[in-house]
């Protein structure tokens, strides 16, 4: 029988080879950078988010924090220094005002990360309630990159191409969420790796899967720009290996290709079990994109429809493991409310690109004062909630970030509401005197 030490260090090496591959990947566009001396309109956002993340990581990673985790603590540490390398690079070659804005941010985390490590050292005395903290936020920010492409999914969904998504950085995060799953399994269970990177394996997987459905439109655009010559539609795959190809349905062809769909579907039932599993998940891919061809169906329909079969998914397999893999409340409430945790502080820091935008502008046009204000109060409210006893953590975390990030906007709103009310005043006092002077008959002198 295998030694489950010996295992979980072999696997944790295999993660954090294909994490180091994945930390080395951008290589590659530093060294371009490098070569035109200029970072053109490169944004270094992706880096700065890695920087807290692998920061959080080094510090869940140490012994007085989480113990025997050294293979986490160590490939994070890799990822910490490439990541600021990557940003020296970026610093030397950007503008004034992407330095600023780089240092800026930099300033920010490492207020941030100091009060975190403050607190936890000085407020929470042993390993459990460290690891809980810190193994939390890890989480959240982990999360958060493994989900950051979602941008570019909606990307490859709209236009119907996966020229923006590259293939092997998908399998890597597949990969390497896999891993760290399987490591996280592996006694002794460690929760705060798992939840995290369970997700990132599910949305490596839907990656994958995005790539399977639009691959062959790419490679349609890329051999050859006449497009009617080309097959435009959906491939359904026999046992046999053969393709039969729906185009896109007019209103009369709809019930037959439909008949059609099913009738393949179902075929896969019937025959040899041998061949049984690929052709139905091929088909059931086939199916999926058959859906998203219908031309009578909106952009925004088609989006909505797969963020929820997305959700949907997500959810069942979370309730899934939740009820028959961990036993025991205490275990369900950790792993329940440290993903309740991470979707909370997403929404709660989602204004982030309208506050953006607010600055940017200098006016609070797009930023509703009373939703900012029913986020500010959402947070105070359930923060005291969480304090009184008995104390909830998952409760008071995100809720408390949500009031800081509710605040933050008010203080923007008040700041740019006076000004902008001021110019949009002497806006209009512009413009009624120059239409009460066309409007005003020739005095004697004028004429």
């Amino acid at each position: 029988m295998v030694n489950p030490a010996v295992a979980r260090n072999v696997v944790g090496i295999i993660g954090n080879v294909i994490s180091f591959g994945l930390f080395f990947s951008p290589a590659p566009t530093f060294y371009g950078i490098v070569k035109k001396k200029s970072v053109e309109e490169f944004k270094p956002d992706p880096y700065i988010a890695t920087v807290l993340n692998c920061a959080f990581w080094v510090f869940y990673g140490m012994p007085f924090v989480h113990p025997n985790s050294i293979l986490v603590l160590t490939i994070n540490s890799v990822g910490l220094v490439f990541e600021f390398f990557y940003l020296t690079i970026y610093y030397i070659y950007a503008s004034n005002k992407g330095r600023k804005k780089l240092l800026f941010f930099l300033l920010v985390e490492l207020i941030f990360f100091a009060a975190v490590a403050l607190v936890t050292m000085l407020a929470l005395h042993g390993t459990k309630k460290r690891s809980l903290v810190v193994g939390i936020l890890s989480d959240i920010f982990n999360v958060m990159m493994y989900v950051s492409p979602l941008t570019v999914m909606a990307k490859v969904i709209k236009t119907k191409s996966v020229k923006y998504m590259p293939f092997w950085l998908s399998v890597a995060n597949f990969l390497n969420g896999l891993c760290w799953t399987t490591y996280a399994l592996i006694h002794p269970f460690d929760l705060y790796v798992l939840i995290s990177n369970g997700i990132g394996a599910i949305s490596g997987l839907v990656q994958l899967i995005l790539y399977a459905c639009y691959c062959s439109c790419k490679s349609e655009k890329d051999d050859d720009g006449d497009h009617d010559l080309k097959p435009n539609g959906v491939q359904l795959s026999n046992l046999n290996g053969t393709v039969a190809i729906l185009h896109h349905p007019s209103r009369i062809q709809r019930e037959h290709c439909s008949s059609v769909v099913l009738s393949k579907f179902s075929a896969c039932f019937v025959l040899s079990s041998k061949m049984v599993t690929a052709a139905v998940a091929r088909n059931i891919i086939g199916i999926i994109v058959f859906a998203f061809s219908l031309q009578e169906m909106s952009s925004l329909l088609k989006k909505v429809l797969l963020l929820l079969l997305i959700e949907a998914i997500f959810f069942t397999a979370i309730v899934l493991i939740t009820m028959l893999v961990l036993h025991g409340t205490t275990r369900r409430s950790l792993v329940v409310g440290i993903i309740c945790d991470v979707f909370n502080v997403m929404m709660y820091v989602s204004p982030l690109t309208i506050m953006a935008k607010v600055i940017k502008t200098k006016s609070v046009k797009y930023m509703s004062y009373w939703l900012s204000l029913a986020n500010f109060l959402n947070g105070m409210w359930w923060t005291k909630y969480a304090l009184i006893p008995p104390f909830d953590i998952y409760v008071l975390i995100s809720n408390s970030i949500g009031a800081a990030f509710g605040l933050v906007p008010m203080l923007l709103y008040f700041f740019y509401s006076f000004r902008g009310e001021n110019n949009d005043d002497s806006v209009e006092l512009q413009n009624t005197t120059r239409v009460h002077s066309l409007d005003a008959p020739p005095t004697l002198f004028e004429a």
